[in-house]
């Protein structure tokens, strides 16, 4: 999931609560938030949960894994890409 704008309080629990509900041969669950900082979002969870546990920031090469994973099955051709960036 990609976040790109301001999420708190029951938005925040509302919106990522639903990444509970993954595809059975989905194997975990991967947010990249350019918005929003941690403590945002832990106090967002507090009122609902007594723990609320975030795991660490990602690494970055998770990132790229999935870029190198892409390309090896030829999802998208680099003259898709160039095409996009011309939109």
């Amino acid at each position: 999931m990609y976040v790109d704008k301001a999420l708190s309080g029951i938005k925040a629990v509302q919106t990522l609560s639903r990444l509970n509900r993954a595809h059975p041969q989905k194997h975990d669950t991967f947010v990249l938030d350019f918005y929003n900082d941690s403590d945002t979002i832990r106090r967002s969870f507090e009122p609902y949960y007594r723990t609320t546990l975030l795991s660490d920031e990602t690494d970055p090469n998770k990132l790229h894994d999935l870029k190198a994973d892409l390309e090896g099955y030829q999802v998208y051709s680099q003259e898709q890409i160039d095409d996009f960036v011309k939109l």
